[in-house]
């Protein structure tokens, strides 16, 4: 006779069994197929119900950050490849594209043709994309990346966290001296 949790230990190897085939066999496939795009360097923005691209929304930081930090995720799980390559692109496109190389921080949403379309660094997103470089530092165990992401963090400390209260501002426009001033400290 089965114990309770024996019961338990069946019936949780019944579900990684559903989700590890959700996720191998539908989500990242998704991503793969209709979140790249066919005539550029990353991905799209949005893709509509019938999983077709929509050449014109804006591409965001947190989107990207998300793909990064999944696809990072997924490729140290078993060494997929495919999984790696997409971890690698989204990790270019983030500091490639949504870095803001002058005052610091990310961008919040590029055009789709990957102009600046909005520049407010909203802590949320500033937050997602620490979040996925170190994901992609545990994946990839760059020395580059880990510098990043200890700079990044000491600009978000810095520059984010409320000296009078408990917790972080919620954004700052991208000319902001608090931005403005971070990078003139260099």
């Amino acid at each position: 006779m089965k114990t309770k949790m024996e019961d338990t230990k069946t019936e949780l190897k019944r579900y990684r069994e559903f989700f590890s085939k959700e996720l191998h066999g539908n989500i990242l496939p998704y991503w793969m197929k209709y979140g790249v795009e066919k005539n550029g360097h990353g991905f799209y923005g949005a893709v509509d119900l019938n999983n077709e691209p929509v050449l014109t929304a804006n591409k965001t930081s947190v989107l990207n950050a998300r793909i990064l930090w999944t696809f990072s995720a997924a490729a140290m799980l078993d060494g997929n490849k495919e999984y790696a390559a997409m971890a690698d692109r989204a990790y270019r496109v983030v500091i490639e594209d949504f870095e803001d190389k002058k005052y610091g921080g990310y961008y919040m949403e590029l055009s789709s043709s990957d102009k600046l379309a909005n520049d407010i660094k909203h802590t949320y997103a500033q937050a997602f994309v620490l979040y996925s470089l170190c994901k992609y530092y545990e994946f990839r165990k760059k020395e580059e990346t880990l510098n990043r992401i200890q700079d990044f963090f000491r600009l978000l400390e810095e520059k984010t966290k409320d000296p009078d209260h408990i917790g972080y501002r919620e954004s700052f426009p991208r000319l902001a001296d608090l931005w403005r001033n971070r990078v003139a400290d260099k």
